[in-house]
């Protein structure tokens, strides 16, 4: 979802017939905005669908979900997991590229070049209502980023997005530069070898 988009107001505290209303008002003022209201509602179903209790999850991946706020401690965490999970699902759309045509465009590329990329896996994209965002991290100028496919290449493809963008945007003991922790993005962009980000992901 690009910076420039239109900007949509709704709250939490609203009233459920008023936000209906809302969202009819929003979705009444053309094709572009029909296509954003499904896609917000299809990310409130892909929340209810995929994210999961602390007690089905592997200790790493709720270590990674408390970085983001997750809280396991009582009956009520559920219900707020669930919204603090959405809000961190909300910020990487909000930090991605919209739309393969978009993404074509920046990197130069024929719309075509996108799908293939998207098939053999060197493209990192997350896909709401037919709809496929590409994080803005994964880019240098109109280049992916230096290893970015061998990497993508390892991981699981059950892996939720934001457990994605947190593994690559959070430095590790494991990787430095300058005896300094960088994170497996900046490791890569810095020169650091593919194989060591990669063999990061089987100590997960």
């Amino acid at each position: 979802m690009t910076n420039n988009m239109t900007r949509y107001e709704f709250s939490t505290n609203m009233p459920i017939a008023a936000s209906l209303e809302r969202i009819n008002a929003v979705a009444s003022r053309g094709e572009e905005h029909v296509k954003y209201v499904r896609s917000l509602m299809a990310v409130v179903a892909f929340a209810g669908e995929h994210f999961r209790p602390a007690t089905q999850m592997s200790k790493e991946e709720q270590m990674i979900w408390e970085s983001v706020g997750a809280d396991f401690s009582d009956d009520d965490a559920f219900d707020r997991n669930g919204q603090r999970w959405m809000e961190a699902l909300s910020k990487v759309l909000q930090s991605s590229i919209r739309g393969d045509a978009a993404l074509a465009e920046i990197l130069s590329v024929d719309r075509s070049r996108v799908s293939q990329r998207v098939s053999d896996r060197s493209l990192f994209f997350l896909e709401i209502a037919d709809e496929r965002y590409y994080p803005t991290w994964q880019f240098d100028g109109n280049k992916t980023v230096r290893g970015l496919k061998e990497v993508l290449a390892a991981l699981a493809l059950t892996d939720h997005p934001v457990t994605v963008d947190h593994w690559f945007q959070t430095p590790s003991v494991d990787l430095l530069i300058d005896n300094e922790p960088v994170s497996p993005l900046d490791w890569l962009r810095g020169g650091g070898d593919v194989q060591t980000a990669v063999n990061l992901l089987d100590v997960r």
